[in-house]
């Protein structure tokens, strides 16, 4: 029996490795039915500026957790290189309602690719479920590290504070981000840390935009087209834009006449090459126009001459469903829609 279930284990881990699929197994002690939903949910980080997002949009998977906290995720086709995921232990029925605040949060960052094998333990009754025991993964020790920290260095007493009381959180976090980018040395773990600095923070980025782009020309060089870094690129475009000259040449008061006047002209210039399009499409659909037949011509004759269906059948000598057929693919060829619009068009061409 005990030869059969290790046969039926190995047939299962082995037939995930040839799929190129994952596998997340999960143990939470002392988990509770009253406090927390029956399921675990993963959810792709698929920008930098997701790692603060709860969306079931965002969801890619999600499992049953048994009575006695167990759990295992396995799914397939995830690409060759380390992406973020987020996987969340929820309170809340509601799927967008997962994130917790602050030092309860709920959720754990997991770096997944094709045959990843992860194993999570945590005894939730003295543990919080962000700093669970996580081996088959990289950074997730450091990244738990980060928010328990970090992160909170600017969350809750201290975010309420004064101006400067703020600015003193913000960057003692810069700080402690620095030294432990250096201390864990990982392109992944950097682009985590970078995902989470304050690029809003102008004078941040200001006084350290050599060490943002410094970083950023490292992960460039050591993940080639890697999604993640190029948008960390456009981010630091953006920040140096937002603390250069052109932005505060822009915001010049003094410039308010003459940035509306630019605003005029290219409106202006818009509209035109907007009608400019119309007019060239109408003059190729003219063009393009598929001739009336000997028949057809005669129908539009007597449709000129405001003859009724009937008439045209009699005069024509052929039945009225046959006349219908002709009047709907004059219609077509004319691009018209009606018997008035027949006779504008050819009143307009005489």
């Amino acid at each position: 029996m005990c030869k059969r279930i290790s046969f039926s284990l190995l047939f299962f881990f082995l037939f995930i490795n040839l799929t190129h699929g994952y596998v997340i197994r999960g143990q939470l002690k002392n988990y509770q039915q009253q406090k927390w939903q029956p399921k675990v949910y993963l959810a792709a980080v698929r920008s930098v500026n997701h790692f603060e997002m709860a969306s079931a949009q965002l969801v890619v998977q999600e499992a049953d957790l048994d009575t006695n906290g167990n759990f295992t995720l396995t799914g397939n086709n995830f690409p060759d290189q380390y992406q973020f995921y987020r996987l969340y232990l929820t309170e809340n029925p509601h799927v967008t309602s997962y994130m917790g605040t602050w030092k309860r949060h709920n959720f754990i960052h997991l770096l997944i690719k094709n045959r990843s094998d992860i194993s999570i333990n945590v005894d939730l009754a003295s543990t919080p479920f962000y700093e669970a025991s996580i081996t088959g993964t990289i950074n997730a020790s450091e990244i738990a590290a980060f928010y328990r920290n970090i992160y909170y260095i600017t969350s809750g007493e201290t975010a309420t504070g004064t101006d400067a009381s703020k600015e003193l959180s913000h960057n003692k976090a810069f700080e402690a981000s620095k030294k432990a980018i250096a201390e864990v040395n990982s392109p992944y773990f950097t682009i985590f840390i970078l995902a989470h600095l304050g690029w809003d923070q102008k004078q941040e980025f200001k006084e350290n935009r050599k060490y943002y782009n410094s970083l950023i020309n490292d992960l460039e060089n050591t993940l080639p087209d890697n999604r993640y870094v190029s948008e960390l690129r456009v981010k630091a475009a953006f920040a140096a834009f937002a603390n250069s000259n052109y932005k505060a040449f822009l915001n010049d008061e003094t410039l308010v006449g003459l940035s509306g006047i630019i605003l005029l002209l290219s409106f202006t210039s818009i509209v035109l090459v907007i009608l400019y399009l119309r007019s060239k499409r109408k003059n190729e659909q003219s063009v393009k126009a598929v001739p009336l037949t000997k028949k057809e011509k005669e129908v539009v004759s007597l449709l000129l001459s405001e003859k009724s269906n009937k008439e045209i059948a009699a005069t024509l000598f052929i039945e009225t469903t046959t006349v219908k057929s002709h009047i709907t693919s004059i219609f077509q060829k004319l691009n018209i829609k009606s018997r008035a619009d027949l006779l504008s068009k050819y009143k307009s061409n005489t």
